[in-house]
């Protein structure tokens, strides 16, 4: 093959590399998936010259193969293989190249494919954790090969020792398979260690906070109350290992606690929120220290979204009149904070509300899908069953990580006058696949102790649920 490349360059008649990948495409179509190879391998070089380093013939290739990479039940896969084969064969060490062959199998090869690549991106590249953590995960979620898994990961250890995304890979794959003890003994170790980049603390911040999350999820409060004070003295500017602790103990004691927090960690909105949801929360409701707190916290972290809108939704609970005037000035502060525009939508009586979902579109960052959400809710209240669909489905394409939206989605399928089973279950299907983490109204099923051990789809109606007790359109 290199022979005839040469041949037709020397003969007046040459082509270039993307025309020969061309040829090489047409062959896996014809079935001859080892020309396709061979023809690539041959071509590969073609318009590059001597100043052209091995990252810039790299990146060309990977252009190439991303070009080349097929659509759904079509071919291509063998070709943009062979050109990633190019790639990492000049660039070994590039640890993007190899994520990105890695998300071109995911989609288009087999697990055993996904695996046998990963397991050959760790061996170029020891020291990137996020090779190891993607062979863990493959092996764990796709191949249910938990055993496996634990092997990869203790390869990785031993290459990576004081890696803490290891140690707390290896803590999720124990806890998640109810190996609770394994994991618990994992952490005990890990709260004696040093880890790279904390050089003379034991532990870090982030290994104190996940033992006492999980003695918690395990029924053990007093102790995860003890491992969350011992290792806010030691990392007393990590605003969540307080957090844990307020939530571990009586009122009164949760106000001393966030009192000092806030002093350690003055422009967390998370510990703001805390200490003001604890006055509003119960028989009392104080709304006039909740405010009091909020209004102090936009001092230490002005223009904050969340802090808005968690006084826009306190205030809420007793006047929509006094919400509205200050979420005006919330959007005066952050005139493009999306979340704030979807709560505008909300608060609108029903006639303006059409015109405040216009403006929420115009002022938002584009795409937002808190806005984009308001807008599907918006048509479901006017039972304009298609179009609701269609921008919920927008709504998790432009951000899939975002569980509200799945969750309105599935209420929004479920309450259809005649359910579709297949549209349930699709939103169901779609939103595992996601495996989405953050939401106001997701996170707060996804970590309820309660709710520790549930799988995504299981998350997802819990999230559903609460959204049941949130105001309607």
């Amino acid at each position: 093959m290199a022979k005839a490349v040469a041949s037709l360059a020397a003969s007046g008649a040459p082509m270039d590399r993307e025309q020969w990948f061309a040829q090489a495409l047409q062959c896996e179509e014809d079935g001859y998936s080892a020309t396709c190879r061979a023809i690539v391998a041959a071509a590969a070089d073609l318009g590059f010259d001597s100043d052209d380093t091995a990252e810039d013939r790299a990146g060309a290739w990977v252009a190439d193969a991303e070009r080349f990479e097929p659509q759904t039940g079509k071919p291509g896969v063998v070709t943009a293989r062979a050109i990633f084969a190019q790639a990492l064969a000049v660039q070994p060490g590039d640890v993007d190249l190899w994520r990105s062959a890695a998300d071109m199998e995911r989609s288009h090869g087999t697990a055993d494919d996904v695996d046998s690549l990963l397991r050959r991106a760790v061996q170029f590249c020891p020291q990137a954790e996020v090779l190891w953590l993607m062979a863990a995960k493959e092996k764990w979620t796709r191949q249910n090969d938990v055993a496996g898994a634990r092997v990869i990961l203790e390869e990785a250890f031993a290459a990576n020792a004081h890696s803490e995304a290891i140690v707390l890979a290896a803590v999720k794959l124990e806890s998640e398979t109810r190996q609770d003890a394994r994991a618990l003994a994992l952490l005990e170790r890990a709260r004696a260690s040093e880890f790279a980049g904390h050089a003379g603390t034991r532990g870090t911040a982030r290994v104190w906070m996940k033992s006492a999350v999980l003695m918690r999820q395990l029924g053990r409060p007093a102790d995860a109350l003890a491992v969350a004070r011992e290792g806010g003295a030691l990392f007393p500017n990590f605003y969540k290992l307080w957090l844990v602790q307020a939530q571990l103990q009586p009122p009164q004691d949760a106000r001393q606690t966030l009192s000092r927090a806030l002093k350690a960690c003055p422009r967390a909105p998370e510990l703001w929120i805390s200490a003001a949801r604890l006055e509003f929360a119960g028989p009392q409701r104080n709304l006039a220290r909740a405010r009091a707190i909020l209004e102090r916290a936009r001092v230490y972290v002005p223009r904050s979204p969340v802090l808005w809108l968690e006084a826009v939704l306190m205030e809420a609970e007793e006047s929509d009149s006094v919400a509205r005037a200050l979420l005006a000035r919330a959007l005066q502060e952050c005139p493009h904070a999306g979340v704030l525009w979807a709560t505008a939508i909300v608060l609108e009586p029903r006639a303006q509300r059409k015109a405040r979902s216009v403006d929420a579109l115009k002022h938002a960052e584009a795409h937002d899908p808190e806005v984009t959400v308001a807008v599907a809710r918006l048509f479901w209240a006017e039972h304009r069953v298609e179009k609701a669909r269609a921008w919920f489905e927008r709504a998790v394409r432009a951000d899939p990580d975002y569980g509200d939206a799945w969750a309105w989605w599935l209420r929004f399928e479920r309450e259809q006058r005649e359910p579709d089973s297949s549209s349930i279950a699709a939103v169901e299907e779609a939103c595992g696949r996601a495996e989405p983490r953050h939401g106001r109204y997701w996170q707060r099923a996804a970590k309820d102790p309660d709710n520790a051990w549930l799988p995504v789809g299981e998350i997802l109606h819990k999230t559903a649920e609460l959204l049941a007790t949130t105001r309607q359109l």
